[in-house]
């Protein structure tokens, strides 16, 4: 699902959050497209997920698939009400989208079906 679509980093060092209901047991993707993969104008954004105590469940900066824009997989241990937050490592200001879904079968790099390496 698509959280924010072209949100804005107004102030630098500033993040936005976003609540979001997820479930236990669960695989989740979040990623945030930024200037590298989406055309928006954020230049290295970070993104975050946190519970209401501010306990981490996932974090990234860069990522293999997408350059300097984030993705990461993860799960959390109960149900509820996390929050996502996005901001740019350096501080800049500029637009993305934030979109957090359950993640789909495995993708897999080879020459032949089936192959991993």
């Amino acid at each position: 699902m698509v959280v924010a679509d072209n949100a804005s980093i107004d102030a630098p060092f500033v993040p936005d959050w976003y609540a979001v209901d997820l479930v236990s047991g669960v695989d989740y993707v979040a990623s945030v497209l930024g200037a590298t993969t989406s055309g928006g104008t954020l230049p290295d954004p970070e993104l975050a997920v946190v519970d209401e105590f501010g306990n981490v469940y996932a974090y990234n900066d860069d990522s293999f698939a997408l350059g300097l824009d984030p993705m990461v997989q993860f799960s959390v241990p109960t149900s509820g009400t996390y929050f996502v937050g996005v901001s740019d490592v350096s501080g800049s200001t500029g637009t993305y989208d934030l979109i957090v879904d359950a993640a789909g079968p495995p993708v897999f790099f080879g020459s032949m079906p089936g192959e991993i390496f």
